[in-house]
């Protein structure tokens, strides 16, 4: 008799909770939406509060805003912008308020040097490339009009880490039945961001929050064989001339920059890293072995963009950042934003048409 009273409150507790997500699907979902940016998983129309004041001094109250394209940045419309920038967490910048970003200060900065131009932030906070490509395929044909003339991405730590490094894509732009599922579910939307904040928080050190450097044990000794390069270079290779493909379709110059981190440092020309261990695909890792990997991913980005012509800012060789730039290993402080911005304006200033 338990047992089967304990199955019919089993079964009962399964039925409410099918009930629960039809009616979630059907009030959140996108499977009978008009808009088609309905079924990304962007923040738009939307402005967000931020506090900060625990991941850098001066912190405090940050806004974020995203427009009904879910773009960051002032530009007269879609079919107006000067530069699309497309990144991760680094572009989007989600903890630095209106004015501050380095998208903000390179417009600024250009229109100081007598070139007024709108640079909008495209960043997605967890971004690899696989998820820029499909930005391309699922985002960007959705807003219209939109023809920018240059598309500058900024990517590279996020590869490293992600799960979908190792996954070969179908460039075709082919739409599966799981995949299409997938873009119209509001549970999907739910498993995915929350999937996300967990590796960033629990496997992965990419989520933003506040590092000393200078309590950081610092070693020129990595944990791994130092010949170590980044396993999955193939695939990112497919997936930069895939973006390189469809930038060009769009009748925009591509910019391509490398990224930095501040896991590693260079000190009398050689590299120390942060002796914290970090959970990988292929066992621990230090700063110094994750110096390796992202400098093969970064010299990948600019050995792709010269063969092919685009417009290659080694921004991780040629600028030196410092503690104070970064709020962590990975994201950037208002002062570090400024450096980044600064010196992108004064590479572009005479390399971009207005």
């Amino acid at each position: 008799m338990m047992v089967r009273t304990a199955g019919k409150v089993i079964f009962c507790a399964l039925l409410v909770l099918a009930v629960a997500g039809v009616i979630l699907e059907g009030l959140a979902g996108s499977w009978f939406a008009r808009d088609p940016l309905s079924q990304l998983n962007l923040v738009r129309n939307a402005t967000l509060v931020f506090d900060a004041s625990s991941l850098y001094a001066g912190g405090g109250r940050v806004l974020y805003r995203r427009d009904a394209f879910g773009f960051r940045g002032r530009y007269p419309d879609p079919s107006h912008i000067d530069i699309l920038t497309v990144g991760g967490s680094a572009t989007d910048q989600r903890y630095l308020t209106e004015g501050q970003t380095w998208q903000d200060v390179l417009s600024a900065n250009l229109s100081e040097r007598g070139k007024s131009m709108s640079v909008v932030n495209a960043g997605v906070d967890g971004q690899s490339s696989y998820g820029h490509l499909k930005d391309f395929e699922a985002w960007f044909p959705t807003v219209p009009g939109l023809r920018p003339r240059h598309i500058l991405i900024y990517l590279g730590v996020n590869d490293v880490f992600s799960p979908q490094a190792r996954v070969k894509d179908d460039l075709t732009g082919r739409e599966t039945w799981r995949a299409w599922i997938q873009s119209r579910s509001a549970l999907y939307r739910v498993y995915r961001t929350l999937r996300g904040m967990s590796l960033a928080r629990f496997q992965y050190p990419l989520s933003h929050r506040h590092v000393d450097f200078q309590t950081r044990h610092w070693t020129v000794f990595g944990r791994q064989d130092p010949r170590l390069t980044f396993p999955h270079i193939d695939v990112y290779r497919e997936r930069l001339a895939a973006i390189d493909q469809r930038v060009r379709r769009m009748g925009a110059i591509p910019i391509w920059v490398s990224q930095p981190s501040r896991m590693y440092r260079s000190r009398g020309g050689q590299i120390e890293g942060v002796d914290d261990t970090l959970r990988w695909e292929r066992g621990r890792i230090n700063g110094v072995d994750f110096y390796h990997l992202l400098d093969s991913v970064n010299r990948e980005t600019m050995a792709f963009c010269r063969r092919t012509g685009g417009v290659c800012i080694d921004l991780e060789k040629d600028l030196p950042l410092d503690d104070a730039d970064y709020y962590d290993y990975f994201h950037y402080t208002p002062q570090g934003a400024r450096k980044i911005g600064d010196y992108l304006a004064a590479r572009l200033r005479d390399l971009i048409r207005t």
